[in-house]
């Protein structure tokens, strides 16, 4: 389906979550897929044509620390029209017109950065870091605030959360 299709649904992608989501991830960005086609004997390298469409009900989807380049998260606002089936041949036509004038088909440097911090607003926080967050804010001025190295900090943290914290 990855090399024959120009997009793919993957419904519930928090299904993923954990250990899963690294394989979904490295799914999602191959350029080119290794299959072995019914009744040959050798394997064969096709390029990967499609993108990645999906779903999720829970707002804090997007899990990895190090950023979320590969997804552009959407939050709906209201219902999806779903009686009005798309012009799929329309829009295959001003893709390939816009592939035709020599539009880029990825991300540049700069729209990536833009990508990430907008999907800051779904980035899943661990529970330590939330209570970080509700404990301990940045001064505009660093001769306003207190210095606290991580000792201090733990200290504070289990005081008000409890020795969970760990």
């Amino acid at each position: 389906r990855m090399t024959a299709y120009i997009l793919i649904n993957v419904d519930e992608v928090d299904r993923f979550a954990g250990r899963r989501m690294p394989m979904f991830k490295n799914l999602v960005q191959l350029s080119a897929v290794s299959m072995k086609r019914a009744y040959h004997s050798q394997m064969e390298e096709k390029e990967r044509m499609a993108s990645f469409i999906a779903t999720t009900n829970i707002t804090d989807s997007l899990a990895d620390p190090t950023g979320n380049r590969r997804f552009i998260g959407i939050e709906l606002t209201q219902p999806i029209d779903v009686t009005t089936p798309p012009n799929h041949n329309q829009l295959y036509a001003q893709v390939m017109h816009l592939l035709d004038k020599g539009e880029c088909y990825w991300f540049d440097a700069e729209q990536t950065q833009l990508i990430m911090s907008h999907n800051r607003q779904f980035q899943a926080q661990e529970p330590a870091m939330i209570c970080f967050n509700d404990m301990f804010e940045p001064c505009a001025d660093e001769h306003e605030g207190q210095w606290c190295n991580t000792a201090i900090i733990l200290t504070r943290l289990r005081k008000r959360y409890g020795s969970a914290m760990v």
